[in-house]
């Protein structure tokens, strides 16, 4: 620092007056002359000087090194203490002051110089040096959680305010998991083996000491030096925690009640089917008996959805393989398939529907299926019916064919006559579905689901 502002604490006038020519021939301001320690203190006060030039031996109660710690203590001023005496004891109690250099008389005015020089650079460091910290420690005390740094043998270096309050004792000397959880080994939840890694780690915990919920985000600091150090800050989660124990009870709740809407839903559907098995029963009439039988069939295949939703893992949606399958199995029972030599195949893509999707497609390949059965294969003829349902460019493609006598007419789909293609033609339109119908060499039924979502 050139220009700079220098106090001269010297009991000899003649030595004094030398230094302060020396110093203006520097380049430097010399704001004062003392020759005691009271005379020293009052000056540095008044001028807040850069640097005090201070001899050992002064005048006054007070010698250099008494001087230098009062003012020390008042204002943060380099000091460059000038002696005849260079004795171990005086260097001992000058240390105390923490000194920035010694010179010894006679003065050498290149180590004047560059005394004064390093003495003026190493204190403007340490300003910026304390500045950083000031701005850091207002960081770190403005952050909500506890933040602390310790080294790898878990001594505490540094912590905000918040930390204060988890203390168990005086930290000097003592590892962070005495100071914070008062226990003489590190913590369950501790995350220096990772940190060890290189790795930074994040975790949860509860503190049975304050009852709460904390987050811990852990990160290395690795000094240019290569000292390490852990960087710790912990953050009261315990409204988090509630909250989230709150909402899995009640969606807990929530599942357990749908559950019951389906087990309830099934149960009435085959109350239902029971009713109309009796009037099926007590009726003489084949063609009000094959009525109730199709009722019996669609009922079912709606009931069969609830029930697979009610041992699902998920309520929202169906396991679209596993129901297909049953559907089909119920089918072949219901019209004796195997007995008839009527075989079908199913090549079904394992993915899930949600409930309004799976209950119109099962519906449509129920009806279909049934269709086949009834209407491709006459006078005992046999035959094959294939069921095909998989994803393709984000889009579900069912085809349903058979190779039996096949259609009269594609285009009686239109305004169909029979029940079953009306149900087919209203849930196809339900689903924006394109239908593609072939006849070669059965009736073939291939369907391109946009309305199904994933």
């Amino acid at each position: 620092m050139e220009n700079a502002r220098i106090l001269v604490v010297e009991d000899q006038k003649i030595i004094s007056l030398e230094i302060k020519e020396r110093l203006e021939e520097m380049g430097h301001q010399v704001v004062g002359l003392a020759k005691s320690g009271d005379k020293a203190i009052e000056l540095a006060l008044k001028h807040f000087p850069d640097l005090i030039l201070m001899d050992i031996k002064i005048e006054g109660d007070k010698d250099g090194i008494e001087t230098a710690d009062e003012i020390r203590k008042l204002m943060d001023c380099p000091v460059i203490f000038l002696t005849a005496y260079a004795d171990d004891k005086t260097i001992e109690r000058a240390k105390l002051t923490e000194p920035y250099a010694y010179i010894v008389k006679p003065l050498d005015e290149r180590e004047l110089k560059s005394a004064i020089v390093i003495a003026l650079y190493k204190n403007e460091i340490s300003k910026r040096l304390k500045d950083s910290e000031i701005k850091y420690r207002t960081a770190i005390n403005s952050l909500e959680g506890s933040f602390y740094v310790v080294d790898y043998d878990y001594n505490l270096i540094l912590n905000n305010s918040n930390v204060e309050g988890l203390m168990t004792g005086d930290k000097a000397g003592m590892k962070c998991y005495k100071l914070l959880y008062n226990i003489d080994a590190p913590c369950k939840h501790c995350t220096m083996s990772e940190l060890s890694l290189g790795r930074n780690a994040r975790t949860e915990f509860f503190d049975k000491r304050n009852n709460k919920w904390q987050y811990m985000i852990s990160v290395n600091v690795d000094l240019s030096n290569g000292e390490k150090y852990a960087q710790h800050l912990m953050v009261d989660i315990t409204d988090r925690k509630k909250n989230e124990e709150s909402v899995i009870l009640m969606l807990e709740e929530k599942e357990t009640m749908l559950r019951e809407i389906h087990h309830r839903v099934k149960n009435n559907l085959q109350l239902m089917l029971s009713l109309i098995r009796l009037q099926e029963a007590n009726s003489s009439d084949v063609s009000v008996k094959s009525n109730l039988q199709t009722i019996q069939i669609r009922l079912n295949s709606m009931a069969l959805v609830h029930e697979d939703l009610y041992s699902s893992s998920d309520l929202a949606k169906v396991p679209f393989t596993n129901y297909i399958k049953k559907l089909i199995t119920n089918l072949e029972r219901m019209y004796q398939t195997h007995a008839r030599k009527i075989k079908i195949e199913c090549e079904i893509d394992h993915v899930f529907l949600p409930v309004d999707a799976a209950i119109p497609v099962g519906i449509i390949i129920n009806e279909l299926v049934t269709n086949s059965i009834k209407h491709a294969f006459p006078q005992g003829k046999e035959g094959n019916i294939y069921i095909d349902f998989r994803k393709q460019n984000e889009k579900f493609v069912l085809t349903v064919k058979d190779d039996g006598t096949g259609m009269n007419s594609i285009g009686a789909l239109e305004s169909p006559k029979g029940l079953g293609l009306k149900i087919f033609n209203i849930l196809s339109r339900q689903l924006n579905c394109f239908v593609e119908l072939s006849n070669d060499p059965g009736a073939a039924y291939k369907l391109i689901l946009d309305g199904v979502s994933k």
